[in-house]
């Protein structure tokens, strides 16, 4: 699939973490360029309520179930039911009991490319009720460079949840304040080392923003000439700043360390399922989802035709 005109013209080097080879990925557990399912970030002590009864997940992130247990979506070949010059679409069938969750889960990821946007969509159905919280874990790297301190990261969000020793993010959100307030943009050099115990627990952003107007550009990163745009109509996404990358080489030679990268993993509130937030990642039986993610790559030569 090669990308239009317009996206190959604002951007000339590849911006995503990756390998070479296949069996890298496979072998990956830190989920680069990863679909992630059937629910994204963690659940505490992998436990939740289903129709009255506790269902166990696997507890695969210290104390907690992460990125779908043992084998999520990321370990699973998916088949692909369409494909164009500038699309594909995937379809994996979870069925029920896999990693524990409950139903016959059908899902379908498709990614398009839009002028200078990518597209990314998200489809559920089940025959019984069930967690559908996807996300995408692409690592961006604007600039080519070996971290991202000199990128600038702007989050139109007012709120953002702080995690517990566990990285387990906590509830009720609160306030942003200080170095979590990007809503006027800041470099990440400048916040990342901050002397802040939430900062520091998680070696720097591994934080839940909430998305508050999904018509709008909910997360802007800018590095030199490059800017990229980040829309969902999800209610928040997960920014991580690759605290945990251990430096193994990837593609065209360029070490996936430690803040190499950062990630934007639009998702539902993590632990949802166990928290009264009013929007929950749950797929009622018999009825469709779909949630939307638009990544929109803008050059500064671009913004000043």
């Amino acid at each position: 699939m090669h990308p239009p005109q317009s996206l190959r013209q604002a951007f000339q080097q590849d911006v995503v973490l990756g390998f070479e080879k296949l069996e890298d990925y496979v072998a990956d557990d830190k989920y680069i360029g990863a679909i992630v399912g059937r629910n994204a970030n963690r659940i505490a002590n992998g436990v939740f309520t289903y129709h009255g009864k506790s269902i166990q997940l696997a507890i695969n992130n210290g104390p907690n179930h992460l990125h779908g247990g043992i084998e999520g979506f990321n370990k699973k070949k998916f088949e692909v039911i369409q494909l164009t010059p500038s699309s594909i679409r995937l379809r994996y069938d979870s069925p029920d009991g896999e990693e524990n969750y409950p139903g016959n889960l059908q899902f379908e990821f498709a990614l398009r490319l839009e002028g200078s946007s990518v597209v990314l969509e998200y489809q559920g159905k089940c025959d019984q009720d069930t967690v559908f919280n996807p996300t995408h874990h692409s690592y961006f790297n604007l600039s080519g460079e070996p971290s991202i301190h000199q990128h600038e990261l702007q989050i139109e969000s007012s709120m953002f949840g702080q995690v517990d020793a566990n990285g387990l993010t906590l509830y009720p959100p609160v306030k942003v304040d200080g170095a979590m307030d990007f809503r006027k943009g800041a470099l990440l050099s400048e916040r990342l080392d901050q002397p802040l115990e939430t900062l520091r627990l998680a070696r720097g952003l591994d934080h839940h923003y909430i998305c508050e107007d999904s018509k709008v550009a909910f997360i802007r990163l800018s590095v030199y000439r490059h800017r990229m745009e980040v829309f969902t109509d999800a209610p928040g996404a997960h920014v991580y700043t690759a605290n945990w990358l251990d430096g193994r080489v990837g593609k065209n030679g360029f070490v996936n360390g430690a803040r190499s990268a950062i990630c934007f993993e639009t998702q539902f509130y993590p632990n949802h399922i166990n928290v009264p937030v009013e929007r929950k990642g749950w797929l009622n039986a018999n009825e469709t989802m779909v949630l939307h993610t638009r990544w929109n790559f803008v050059s500064q030569e671009e913004t000043q035709c």
